[in-house]
C-alpha cells in the first residue's frame, strides 16, 4: 500500500480517483488548492502525488518545483485538462514521472501510477529527452512492436526513437504487408495509420480480430473522419493518437497499452 496525494480543483474527479486508489490497497488523500497541497505533502510525505497544472491559488509548476525541493525523489504524475508541449516540456524538466490529459480513463491513470510506483525511485531531475522513455533491462526479451504506415519517412522516424527506447521494431507499409509479418511473429502491441491504400488501418485490424491475434493496437493518423474513428474505436483499440505525434507521447501510449493487456 501506499499513500496517494491528489492535487485538483474538481472535487468530484477527487472523489473518482480518490475510491479508485483505494480499491487497489492505496491510501488517498485530497487536496483542492495548490498550497493545501503542499501543506499535505510537507506533512504525509506521498509516495506518489497526481497533480493538476492549473490550480485556483498558484500553479501546479510552481506546487511542483516546491515538491522537488522538499523531496528530490517525489513521483508526480502531471494530468491536466490544458496540455500542451511546453508545458510538459517545464513538467518533465521538474522530473514529473508522467504528463497526462485528463480525458483518459481512471483505470488507465491507475495503472499508469502503479506501474510508476514499481520502478526505481527517479533521480532529482531527469531530462526531459529521456524521462517518458521505458528502458527495457538488457536481460529481457525486448518488446516486439510492429509500425505500420504507407509513409517511409513515418515509419523511419518513429521506429528508430521506438528501438532506441529498447524496444524491438519491425515495419509495414501496407496492411497485407503487417498480416504477413504477425502470421510470421505476432507483436506485443501494433501501431497503425488508419488510412492507407489497398488495405485500411480499420479493416487490418477487423482481420486481426477476426484471426483472434492477442495483442494491443494504437491507432495512427491524421484523418478526422468520425465514421473511422468510432469503427476503429469499436475494434478495441487502446489509443488515438493524431498525426503528427509527439514521440515521447506515442511511447507513454505504448506503455498504458502494454499495461492494459498483460492485466
Amino acid at each position: 500500500m501506499a499513500t496517494i496525494l491528489i492535487v485538483d480543483d474538481e472535487r468530484l474527479l477527487c472523489d473518482l480517483l480518490q475510491n479508485q486508489l483505494r480499491s487497489h490497497g492505496h491510501e488517498a488523500l485530497s487536496a483542492y488548492t495548490g498550497r493545501e497541497g503542499l501543506v499535505l505533502f510537507r506533512q504525509r510525505r506521498p509516495r506518489f502525488t497526481i497533480l493538476d497544472l492549473y490550480l485556483p491559488d498558484i500553479s501546479g509548476l510552481e506546487v511542483l518545483r516546491q515538491m522537488r525541493e522538499l523531496d528530490p525523489h517525489a513521483a508526480v504524475i502531471i494530468l491536466t485538462g490544458h496540455p500542451s508541449s511546453d508545458l510538459e516540456r517545464q513538467a518533465r524538466g521538474l522530473g514529473a514521472t508522467e504528463f497526462l490529459t485528463k480525458g483518459l480513463k481512471l483505470e488507465t491513470v491507475v495503472l499508469m501510477m502503479q506501474e510508476a510506483l514499481a520502478r526505481p525511485l527517479p533521480s532529482p531531475a531527469p531530462s526531459p529527452r529521456t524521462s517518458g522513455r521505458k528502458i527495457p533491462r538488457a536481460s529481457q526479451e525486448p518488446i516486439s512492436l510492429l509500425f505500420v504506415d504507407d509513409e517511409d519517412s513515418v515509419c523511419a522516424f518513429y521506429s528508430q526513437y521506438l528501438i532506441q527506447c529498447g524496444y524491438r521494431v519491425r515495419t509495414a507499409k501496407n496492411g497485407p504487408a503487417a498480416l504477413a509479418l504477425v502470421e510470421q511473429q505476432p507483436p506485443r502491441l501494433i501501431i497503425v495509420d488508419l488510412t492507407m491504400p489497398d488495405m485500411d488501418g480499420v479493416k487490418l485490424v477487423r482481420k486481426l480480430r477476426e484471426r483472434q491475434v492477442q495483442c494491443a493496437v494504437i491507432a495512427f493518423t491524421g484523418s478526422r473522419d468520425e465514421r473511422l474513428l468510432r469503427e476503429i474505436l469499436d475494434l478495441g483499440v487502446v489509443d488515438i493518437m493524431e498525426k503528427p505525434a509527439d514521440p515521447e507521447r506515442l511511447a507513454v501510449a505504448i506503455q498504458v497499452g502494454l499495461i492494459l493487456t498483460s492485466r
